[in-house]
């Protein structure tokens, strides 16, 4: 006998994990199936989990607010004071947004201005926090969402719910 996706014990499905509600044909809900609430956290792990995947965060793990350098990229030949006070504005955007993240941010700034390195620890600060968080440049998000259709794991639609569903995105 299969092992039930959801609670045996659970008074709303009884074990199916999924719930269909009792109601007039012209409901919106007739005919729809839903996760049950026994199996949100397991479903909201799993939905997270995948988008760490295709984030490739693990390589980037080390990128941090406390190792960011405020006062430039140490391998830069020349950085100004004015450079430096706007990489100091950026990062206390930066560590606001991942504190509260509304709205957008945008980085913008020349190669090595540190824009990844914030970026990473935007991304790392929310997954530590158990946001879903998605880190992916906007080809390889393209490349996702196209190889979605062969994959027998997942399907396109589960993979753009994911995306779309995600706490934050981090096109980069």
């Amino acid at each position: 006998m299969a092992k039930p996706l959801g609670d045996p014990d659970c008074p709303h499905c009884g074990g199916a994990g999924y719930v269909r509600y009792d109601v007039p044909v012209d409901h919106e809900k007739f005919g729809k199936v839903e996760t049950c609430v026994c199996r949100a956290k397991d479903v909201a792990e799993a939905a997270r989990a995948r988008l760490f995947a295709m984030s490739n965060l693990n390589r980037l793990s080390h990128l941090t607010f406390e190792n960011f350098s405020q006062g430039g990229n140490p391998k830069a030949k020349f950085i100004s004071g004015q450079e430096r006070e706007n990489l100091r504005a950026a990062f206390d955007a930066g560590e606001e947004f991942a504190r509260n993240p509304q709205g957008w941010l945008l980085l913008e700034g020349g190669y090595g201005c540190g824009k990844t390195h914030l970026a990473a620890a935007i991304a790392n600060f929310a997954v530590n926090n158990g946001a879903p968080t998605l880190f992916i440049t906007v080809p390889d998000l393209l490349d996702s969402l196209r190889f979605a259709y062969d994959d027998p794991e997942t399907t396109f639609e589960q993979r753009f719910d994911d995306i779309r569903n995600s706490g934050l995105i981090n096109p980069r």
